[in-house]
């Protein structure tokens, strides 16, 4: 389980530019089995990883967040 998030911010995630209140992590505060799901912001040292909603990031032992779609999200976009 995630810590809380580090602050909020608007972000936009939609060609519309509607702005979406999105929790902001600190990667430093995360452990290894983290799950973070979009729409979220996870800031490192070094980068920022942006998780679009509909998708999730996992922080591994190797320190990688393999980011995968949300089952749910596949599903809405078969035709």
């Amino acid at each position: 389980m995630p810590r809380q998030p580090a602050v909020e911010r608007d972000a936009v995630f939609s060609a519309d530019g509607r702005r979406s209140r999105t929790p902001i992590y600190d990667g430093s505060r995360l452990g290894a089995g983290a799950q973070i799901a979009g729409p979220a912001v996870i800031e490192e040292e070094t980068t920022s990883i942006v998780i679009v909603p509909g998708w999730t990031a996992r922080l591994d032992r190797s320190a990688s967040y393999p980011i995968t779609r949300a089952a749910a999200a596949v599903g809405a976009g078969a035709a």
